[in-house]
């Protein structure tokens, strides 16, 4: 077995905590974990685990049932879950009775939040016919028979917030024309929930806070914002609400700036905190001080900051500390002192950690993936990592990672390129870096730039990319490419490129506009920001050129930065991979690249994967993309002498 399949099936065996709910009670939490690729025809394996402070872990069912989003409830005597239930997420409560279904309509869970009196739920609630977000794969949501034929409407499924009880009453919440994307308890009586009229994912871009009244359904606005919001969270008094708001370019990414909202007054601000990161998660610890996490350059940040601003405590650590390298998040402890985490960094794959003070360092609660760091290292393959710093165009200090096989030969090499999506994302130190552990497995240094527009430097870098798509930020790739030459790592002529979805985008983009790179190989990529406003399911090509497409002033602008249109006798062999079912970046935009580089008699190939979405899930398909990129680039770089 290469040193590429060794690592092929370590990373395959990777079982990822992805959500935490803490027993009231004391003592223990529990854990979602989920592994990382499912197989053909069946749902992703998803476990319960019970997590004692005192390091015993027991799975909370025998059988082999998928549930997630674990919640206890109030007094911690009850532990609801989701599961599979004809084909949709439904609500279950464990309690010392038993296991029962908790009876809530013709849609499925997406979220939800026991009331504050243990008697129900909030929940929010999809209907048929939705897409999911693009980090679970931008495929339309479906059940039931598939319809024949297929009829759209403006006006369709909705996402629905409601109140389910235990006793089998289910009510609808809000007004019934709006879409609820995210929900905060206020008190007992109050939701402020984040709407929109337009329920696909293109309302979530323009969506607004409203607070209801449970009792009597009457809403009032609270907050509209110039961008986009997420992580709504309310004071323990009720008083106030805060929340992120920031540049975002996909739901599920937004890591931008606190906001907090007086309830009663509907005066806004934020605190004025100097050393804050790109937040994305907050929690209130009392009336007057909120938890954040966050990005803060290749790491993550997270600590305690006061209403007025003042940075009570703060720590950054070089590793992802969150449920996801797009999600940063703390657990507080029900006393205010504790943290629980998911936390991981190079070597050391994801587990449940654990602080009692805050000054305190992690303590490790769970092995889950021993085996798996076990069997890289057995490999071979756990490479050098460092973050390195180069100048772009305008002298901007651009900073990444770069990997490196620990036995590569001296001297220049071949080199890939990853460029992450987004772009609002960034690379960060996790187990897998840009999931490049694959490439530096094959014997490729690797370098991963974090291009203007990334998050983890402070909402005006996010920003520098917005009406510049595939410019400053494209500069900023290939001086990277240019002082990895200088510094002696990169061969001239042995460089490729790769990315996904906006970093497919730039990886096209890469391949038509420069002759650094020898070869690429573009993920779920965008190729015509044109055809893209107009089938992709959230407007992006809009809100990156920054002006509608319909202006004719900024027409121009989606025709210059379309790769499509850029495609010459010199751009590189292009490997396209794509899922058949994406509705983020949809098929069309491989298809036209490919068409195009077949017209200009470039060498190409395009493999569309069925049943796959934004990303490959299945674990065939997920061998299989990266076998083919290997290889592709081992053709075209020529193959690495070291790791083989």
């Amino acid at each position: 077995m290469t040193r590429l399949d060794q690592t092929l099936a370590g990373l395959h065996r990777l079982r990822r905590p992805v959500d935490l709910t803490i027993d009231p009670r004391g003592g223990s939490l529990v854990a979602s974990l989920r592994a990382t690729v499912k197989e053909k025809g069946r749902d992703f394996e998803e476990q319960l685990w019970r997590v004692g402070f005192d390091g015993q872990v027991s799975p909370l069912f025998e059988d082999d049932t998928a549930r997630s989003q674990p919640r206890f409830s109030p007094d911690g005597g009850s532990l609801a879950f989701l599961a599979e239930a004809d084909g949709r997420q439904a609500l279950f409560v464990r309690d010392e009775a038993g296991i029962r279904p908790v009876p809530s309509g013709d849609g499925s869970i997406d979220a939800y939040q026991w009331t504050p009196d243990g008697t129900g739920f909030i929940a929010i609630s999809l209907e048929e016919g939705l897409d999911a977000s693009p980090n679970a794969g931008a495929a339309r949501l479906r059940w039931g028979p598939a319809p024949d034929p297929d009829v759209f409407r403006p006006s369709g499924a909705h996402r629905r917030l409601l109140r389910i009880g235990l006793d089998g009453s289910l009510r609808r919440l809000g007004p019934q024309d709006v879409s609820s994307w995210e929900f905060a308890l206020v008190g007992d009586d109050r939701i402020a929930a984040l709407v929109s009229e337009d329920s696909s994912e293109r309302g979530w871009y323009r969506a607004r806070i409203v607070l209801i009244d449970a009792a009597s359904g009457e809403t009032r606005l609270v907050h509209v914002g110039a961008d986009q919001i997420q992580s709504l969270a309310a004071s323990p008094d009720g008083r106030r609400l805060a929340f992120v708001e920031g540049w975002s370019s996909d739901r599920g990414l937004l890591a931008g700036d606190i906001r907090i909202v007086d309830l009663d007054t509907g005066e806004g601000r934020g605190p004025a905190a100097d050393g804050l990161p790109d937040v994305t998660s907050l929690a209130w610890r009392d009336d007057t001080s909120l938890w954040f996490a966050g990005w803060q350059e290749t790491g993550s940040a997270c600590g305690l900051v006061a209403v007025d601003g003042t940075i009570e405590w703060s720590e950054r650590d070089d590793a992802i500390v969150g449920r996801s390298a797009y999600d940063a998040h703390i657990a507080p402890m029900p006393d205010g002192e504790g943290l629980v985490a998911i936390r991981e960094a190079p070597g050391t794959p994801p587990e449940v950690v654990f602080r009692r003070a805050l000054r305190e360092s992690w303590t490790v609660l769970t092995r889950f993936n021993d085996d798996v760091a076990a069997v890289l290292e057995a490999a071979g393959a756990d490479p050098a990592i460092r973050e390195v710093e180069w100048l772009g165009v305008d002298g901007r200090p651009i900073r990444g990672l770069l990997l490196e096989p620990k036995d590569r030969a001296p001297g220049p090499g071949p080199l890939i390129v990853s460029v992450h999506g987004g772009p609002t994302w960034s690379q960060k130190q996790g187990f897998d870096p840009g999931s490049a552990l694959s490439y530096v497995a094959a014997g490729y240094a690797v370098l991963l730039p974090n291009y203007r527009g990334s998050v983890g430097r402070g909402q005006a870098f996010t920003r520098l990319n917005v009406g510049d798509p595939a410019g400053g930020e494209f500069d900023d790739i290939a001086a990277g490419v240019d002082w990895a030459i200088a510094q002696g790592i990169a061969a001239p002529g042995r460089i490729g490129v790769t990315g996904a979805s906006y970093g497919g985008y730039l990886t096209a983009w890469s391949v038509t506009a420069t002759t650094r790179f020898a070869a690429g190989v573009m993920f779920s990529g965008i190729s015509n920001l044109i055809t893209l406003q107009n089938t992709c399911n959230n407007g992006f090509s809009d809100l990156i050129v920054g002006a509608p497409l319909r202006n004719p002033a900024s027409r121009r602008l989606f025709l210059d930065r379309s790769p499509v249109l850029n495609v010459g006798p010199s751009t590189a062999p292009t490997l396209i991979i794509h899922g058949e079912l994406d509705h983020c970046t949809p098929l069309g935009q491989a298809e036209e690249f490919y068409r195009a580089l077949v017209d200009q008699g470039i060498v190409c190939e395009m493999a569309v994967y069925p049943r796959e979405g934004h990303g490959f899930k299945e674990r065939d398909h997920a061998l299989d993309v990266v076998r083919r990129a290997v290889a592709w680039f081992d053709r075209y770089l020529g193959a690495p002498g070291a790791g083989r």
